[in-house]
């Protein structure tokens, strides 16, 4: 009003001066129309000041409202110092409104060791060379807790100087969740690799080495150790990753026959053992120092109610009431039993066959001594023979399998003479066509004698065969070429050379050099000429001798 009562003064005072200055009644007139039309402005403009000074204030007092009940933190820093903060931002760090409005600032809120990262995120806004900024860091609440949060912010102008502006928002659940999620994801990728090692890998030691290595290699967990052990709970193997040397330590715990907290109560029960904090809960365990600021996992190692043994493996504290990471190192774990219980199958298999085979070997080594005991002349024949055919095979490469099957036919190659009249095989003359005709049966009669028998290899057709020859002329079945087994065309050449090179009833010896002759001459007529060829190296390169 008072601003209104000057104008009406100064408007009289124009009035009385234009009295003097103006000669006409229109021209008053007009000056008049002109004063009250700025009268009316006036009067609009205080009215609008007025309507936009309620505006502001309704404003602030709105937005006052909303930083307060807003669900993030709001916060203005300047110098260092928290100029505003919100109710929730204080509620996030644990402290009152009061506690840190002109008290503390942004570095009594942040873990040491990520300052440097919000130091350089306030300078960069200060210095304005960013509109804005977003970025995270691990927090420290007024009860020391760590805590991860979330900070958007920009520059500003408060009483006439730069600050900073923003929010800030509590993620420490998100990133549990995201911990979690990544947790699960290596564990997934742990037990795909696993489940490839377990296809591949079948030695025990191996296997529980290289699968502890690839449980931590994944980073799903810190570290890992399996222990294998008998019915009575006797140490048969070890295994760990991540462990080192301090893994000796729990080494002899487990051959002295003591089980660590975690090992008696995993063996106990098929759940799997969880303890959040082994320095106070296992306090005697010879591990206890690895596992700082971590928790731990183990389970017997089981498969169709027969337990193996022991995995351990150290996980994030904040993944301890995890059930989907138990219920994944319970894959792993039953993946790791099923493996130990097929190898044990292939162990007892193998057991089984080298039974077999140490009863086939003495029932031919006895059957070789029978056939001896009847023909003194070729005592020691059959087992030469065996020995150059053996080594001949190694020269050209073959499988050990194969090599195994030609010692075996090798021994009792002459088996069929059994049949033959002993008159004819300590003749010492020349034979005439009906004995020689004889002598020709004992391939035929070797192969009923052990046909019956079910050898792993083709013991009973290497013998049948061990006369054939290249061209089809040998006997009993005229076979050619690669109608053959190459075991019985490697037994051929070892027994020429043998019979030739050694004494006979009927002949004296040839001798070496004349046996190495007959083979050489009829290479690719008579006998296949890589085994001869392997043969004569044998000879002439690598010094064989039959003795």
């Amino acid at each position: 009003m008072i601003f209104m009562a000057r104008h009406y003064e100064n408007f009289w005072l124009n009035v009385n001066k234009m009295k003097d200055k103006y000669k006409t009644k229109e021209q008053l007139i007009n000056e008049l129309a002109e004063m009250r039309r700025r009268i009316a402005e006036l009067e609009k403009s205080e009215t609008e000041h007025k309507q936009v000074e309620e505006v502001l204030r309704e404003s602030e007092n709105k937005f006052r409202s909303l930083a307060e009940k807003s669900l993030v933190g709001i916060y203005l820093i300047q110098d260092g110092i928290f100029k505003y903060v919100n109710p929730k931002l204080a509620e996030i760090f644990g402290y009152r409104v009061e506690e840190l409005i002109g008290k503390r600032g942004p570095r009594d809120l942040t873990l040491q060791e990520d300052w440097p990262v919000v130091e350089k995120a306030l300078r960069r806004r200060i210095s304005g060379k960013v509109k804005s900024i977003h970025y995270d860091f691990r927090g420290i609440t007024k009860n020391k807790e760590i805590i991860h949060v979330e900070v958007y912010g920009s520059r500003t102008i408060y009483q006439g100087r730069p600050a900073v502006i923003g929010t800030l928002s509590d993620i420490t659940e998100r990133r549990r969740i995201e911990e979690r999620i990544r947790h699960l994801n290596l564990v997934l990728r742990a037990i795909r690799k696993v489940n490839q090692l377990i296809i591949r890998e079948k030695d025990r030691n191996r296997l529980l080495k290289e699968a502890c290595r690839l449980l931590i290699k994944t980073r799903g967990y810190r570290s890992a150790w399996t222990a294998i052990l008998d019915e009575s709970n006797k140490l048969i193997t070890t295994a760990q990753a991540g462990l080192g040397k301090d893994f000796s330590k729990m080494v002899k715990l487990l051959k002295d026959g003591k089980l660590p907290n975690c090992g008696q109560r995993a063996l106990s029960q098929p759940k799997v053992v969880v303890i959040k904090n082994p320095l106070s809960t296992c306090t005697g365990c010879p591990l206890v120092d690895k596992y700082h600021n971590r928790a731990a996992m183990t389970i017997r190692l089981e498969h169709r109610e027969k337990i193996y043994g022991l995995l351990s493996v150290s996980i994030p504290r904040g993944l301890v009431g995890d059930k989907e990471g138990q219920s994944l190192f319970r894959e792993v774990a039953s993946d790791l039993a099923l493996a130990l219980h097929d190898i044990e199958l292939e162990e007892e298999r193998k057991r089984a066959k080298q039974k077999l085979q140490k009863t086939l070997e003495e029932t031919i080594y006895a059957l070789a001594s029978a056939i001896e005991m009847r023909d003194p002349y070729t005592a020691g024949h059959q087992k030469r023979v065996t020995k150059l055919a053996c080594a001949i095979a190694k020269e050209m490469g073959l499988s050990k399998e194969q090599i195994e099957g030609i010692h075996m036919a090798g021994l009792i190659h002459d088996i069929g003479k059994i049949s033959i009249p002993s008159e004819i095989l300590t003749k010492p003359g020349k034979l005439n066509d009906l004995e020689y005709s004889l002598i020709k049966t004992h391939p035929q009669a070797g192969y009923n004698i052990l046909k019956g028998i079910e050898f792993p290899w083709p013991v009973a057709q290497i013998v049948l065969q061990h006369h054939e020859r290249m061209d089809g002329s040998g006997y009993p079945q005229g076979l050619c070429g690669k109608d053959v087994l190459l075991e019985a065309r490697i037994l051929a050449v070892a027994d020429v050379v043998e019979a030739m090179s050694s004494h006979r009833p009927y002949r004296p010896a040839y001798g070496i050099d004349k046996a190495l002759e007959e083979i050489s001459k009829n290479k690719g007529i008579l006998y296949d000429p890589e085994v001869v060829n392997a043969c004569l190296r044998l000879f002439n390169q690598k010094g064989f001798k039959f003795d």
